[in-house]
């Protein structure tokens, strides 16, 4: 059973987030989300190039999303995003610093998460390239940066979890290589069993 968020972010912290945020994180079952997204590319020559690299969504104005958040053996989670017909695989999981770890492909940040009554910021502190036992630790000035907030979002009937979702990657002296906003609908109606 994950409870890596409610680990990294203490109950007092996780028991006080909206439960439309909850629903994603640590009661050990898969879950299930559904909803639309606007995705847009940076413009810059590299982030053109570094996008597909990045395994970055496409552009659209308007994609169906489909998130499944599963359980994974080492009490971390994976994440499985597809945006229309393109995947976006990450995992996630707890470091040995504190911080909460994504990573996908080679590419591994790491994030402090701050709670609220509305949502999480993720507010990343470092960037490293792994590939298998070698890991390299990314300067600032070279390191892509992640601004991100998943947040309630109210739903048009009481029983329903509605997140919304902003994720930017940027990288600097390139800026934007990819941002996708929209919000997201849990699958299981609130009080049932997951």
């Amino acid at each position: 059973m994950s409870k890596l968020y409610r680990t990294h972010l203490g109950d007092d912290a996780w028991f006080a987030l909206p439960e439309a945020v909850r629903a994603a994180h640590g009661d050990g079952a898969t879950s299930v989300f559904q909803g639309v997204f606007c995705v847009t590319r940076g413009t810059h020559l590299a982030a053109k190039l570094l996008a597909p690299l990045l395994r970055a969504p496409p552009a659209c104005s308007q994609t169906a999303v489909r998130l499944i958040v599963e359980t994974s053996d080492d009490g971390g989670e994976r994440w499985l995003r597809w945006f229309g017909d393109h995947l976006l695989t990450t995992s996630q999981r707890r470091g040995s610093d504190g911080t909460l770890r994504e990573r996908f492909g080679p590419l591994e940040l790491a994030f402090d998460l701050k709670a609220d009554a509305e949502g999480i910021d993720y507010r990343q502190t470092a960037a490293r390239l792994r590939c298998g036992l070698l890991s390299l630790q990314l300067p600032r000035w070279l390191s892509p940066r992640v601004a991100a907030r998943e947040e309630v979002a109210a739903g048009k009937r009481s029983d329903e979890l509605r997140t919304h979702v902003r994720v930017e990657l940027s990288l600097p002296l390139v800026g934007r290589v990819v941002a996708y906003d929209g919000t997201l609908n849990d699958l299981v109606p609130c009080g049932a069993p997951r």
